[in-house]
């Protein structure tokens, strides 16, 4: 909620500073936006803030972003915390700047928006649901079932699309956006599962191997569960995230769900 609340203030101020009788529609974007000419400055904390700002001309901008961090924090916040989650939205958004002034240093441009941070999330929210289905119906009448990997590899061949159309020829998009910072966005996110998250990681094998030693095989947790010590509850929380990754969120039940909205406060030690 703070992340959304910034983002909301800084697009008031945004509408403040672009209304004609103001007359400073450029400040903001100029010192706060990523631009080629920007890094040329040095001026590196536009990578920091760029994806804070959003356009002012197309709604539609901040309300993707805002709905993306509502949908993804409702289910990823109970598995990750709100310290990875800020830290994976504003490291996909640095990744996708990154990404961006790489191919477009030549041709020059601005960057502005979240998209790329809302993108990372959900490639780990890819990653972690597998299994997942998302139901529902395109143009209020036609039923349609899709899987989240099935849309995220739809939104990379989209991208690499659009790099190769428009941004590796300097061509104008018709749409105003930027996939190359999109496809950084979502490597990000695909790295942050790697090395967080994937069974094979070094994290996840050290997790399984305390979990496994630590407590006895047996069934889900009973409704009523609740853990002795905070060192039980990082045992438990560390099992839980296990089957996340081999299950996916869907497999949680609701005891471990609550038990991992408790844990949410304790103090990460990855």
């Amino acid at each position: 909620m703070w992340l959304i609340s910034l983002i909301v203030a800084a697009f008031l101020i945004q509408l403040v500073v672009t209304a004609s009788w103001f007359r400073m529609g450029v400040y903001l974007p100029h010192h706060f936006g990523v631009s080629i000419a920007a890094l040329q400055e040095l001026r590196l904390w536009t990578i920091a803030t760029h994806p804070i700002l959003h356009r002012t001309d197309n709604f539609l901008h901040i309300i993707a972003v805002i709905s993306g961090l509502v949908l993804l924090g409702r289910e990823m916040l109970p598995v990750m915390g709100a310290r990875r989650f800020i830290w994976l939205y504003f490291g996909a958004s640095a990744v996708g700047a990154a990404t961006w002034a790489a191919v477009n240093w030549k041709a020059g441009g601005s960057l502005i928006g979240g998209v790329a941070g809302v993108y990372g999330l959900f490639v780990l929210f890819a990653c972690l649901n597998p299994k997942l289905e998302i139901r529902f119906m395109l143009f209020f009448f036609v039923p349609v079932t899709l899987k989240p990997r099935t849309l995220a590899s739809a939104l990379v061949v989209f991208d690499l699309s659009g790099c190769a159309f428009y941004e590796f020829t300097s061509a104008v998009s018709p749409f105003a956006y930027a996939p190359s910072a999109h496809l950084g966005g979502m490597l990000t996110g695909l790295i942050f599962y790697a090395y967080f998250y994937s069974e094979r990681s070094l994290l996840s094998t050290g997790r399984a191997a305390v979990a496994s030693a630590l407590t006895p095989p047996g069934p889900s947790l009973p409704v009523d569960f609740a853990p002795a010590s905070n060192q039980d509850l990082r045992v438990e929380v560390d099992r839980i995230l296990d089957k996340i990754n081999t299950s996916g969120l869907a497999s949680l039940t609701a005891a471990e769900k609550r038990l991992l909205d408790e844990a949410k406060n304790l103090s990460p030690r990855n």
